[in-house]
């Protein structure tokens, strides 16, 4: 029995935009996780949330590692595996720059305060929020833009090319 992987072609948005796409994504979603968070925690109206300029580099090469597992096997394995999955990745990747970036002492999360957190690298307290995000992050903007640009070529053809 042989097992059929249905890979998705190459995206046309380039390398690099995606990087800086996905990059920018995570930069937002942690201000707006460090500001909610905040606010549960302390109540503060200010919604004031921060992140780390690493953390561009960071959610943009983790996500484009996420994007060549969702492309390979978005067919085969069910979306809550994947979540599964990608938070595994997460987890490995932000424990593994947390190491590196700690021994310049550049790392900019501490999480020696929260519970099952593993030397304070990676918790998992936020299990359910990097599993909701990665799996938003996969449904909703990795998937349109590894197909914009071919929306974009049909809608185009469809505009300028009746025939």
């Amino acid at each position: 029995m042989t097992l059929c992987v249905t890979v998705l072609p190459e995206p046309e948005v380039g390398l690099w935009l995606r990087f800086y796409i996905y990059g920018l994504h995570g930069f937002m979603i942690e201000v707006i996780f460090t500001a909610v968070w905040d606010f549960i925690v302390n109540r503060d109206w200010a919604l004031v949330g921060c992140t780390s300029v690493w953390s561009l580099f960071i959610y943009g090469v983790g996500s484009l590692v996420m994007e060549r597992f969702y492309r390979r096997y978005h067919a085969t394995v069910p979306l809550p595996l994947r979540g599964l999955c990608y938070v595994a990745w997460t987890y490995l990747w932000e424990f593994s720059t947390g190491m590196l970036l700690r021994q310049y002492g550049a790392c900019p999360w501490d999480y020696t305060d929260r519970n099952y957190n593993l030397l304070g690298l990676i918790t998992l307290e936020y299990f359910p929020a990097w599993y909701f995000a990665a799996v938003l992050t996969e449904q909703i903007l990795m998937h349109n833009l590894l197909f914009v640009s071919l929306y974009s070529q049909d809608s185009h053809n469809r505009l300028y090319h009746k025939g």
